[in-house]
């Protein structure tokens, strides 16, 4: 966790220094999400997650602009027991949690001063990783190495309630860019290369520096 610390802290101080150099927009995320591992045979979304982070936009017409990120993500998968419910002979209880630091640069378009569409890729770093069943840490239960880069593609909207707050919600899915790992039994078809993340996020955006041009003030 102090790695995650010093990363958003080195990124925040560089993005609010930017912020007044450059007028750009500027501020801090925090929510959460609920995530799982498309191809693990798992129901989802289950995993709760953290997610945190900071912002900065340019307006680059009237009601267009660009933002890019620097979160901090908690992804994973989550089973919890169920009646005659078993997950690979004797797993009962299964989590995976996948801690990323993503970087989306995304394309906003606001509908109206309350409402804006987005989208854009997004780059995932894992930082770290780990399995559980039944409450012990096991690295053996769908086995398989996790991939360093996660990138996806990130679609939301946000909704404006005070001049400087908004709530987003927003859609991430790695699709067949980049696989979380291979499938647990090792196939695979020209798209389907193995489990994928899928992440849907419930965020609070609050502007601490509106140094650049925003049309609806």
């Amino acid at each position: 966790m102090k790695r995650i610390a010093i990363i958003l802290s080195l990124f925040t101080v560089l993005l609010f220094s930017k912020t007044y150099a450059q007028q750009f927009n500027g501020g801090l995320i925090g929510g959460i999400n609920g995530s799982e591992i498309s191809g693990d045979y798992l129901s989802g979304p289950n995993k709760l997650g953290s997610y945190f982070g900071a912002f900065a936009n340019v307006y680059i017409s009237q009601r267009k602009s660009l933002q890019m990120e620097m979160d901090f993500i908690q992804k994973g998968s989550r089973k919890v027991p169920g009646a005659g419910d078993t997950i690979s002979g004797q797993v009962y209880d299964y989590k995976l949690v996948l801690n990323y630091i993503s970087v989306p640069l995304l394309y906003k378009y606001d509908w109206t001063k309350n409402i804006s569409f987005e989208g854009g890729p997004s780059f995932g770093f894992l930082l770290n990783s780990y399995e559980m069943s039944n409450g012990y840490v096991d690295d053996e239960v769908y086995g398989g190495d996790f991939n360093f880069l996660d990138f996806g593609l990130d679609l939301g909207m946000s909704f404006r309630f005070l001049l400087n707050w908004e709530l987003n919600v927003r859609y991430s899915n790695t699709f067949f860019l980049t696989p979380v790992r291979e499938h647990s039994g090792g196939a695979t078809t020209w798209i389907n290369k193995g489990q994928l993340n899928e992440v849907l996020s419930f965020t609070l955006h609050y502007t601490m520096f509106a140094r650049g041009r925003r049309w609806y003030e």
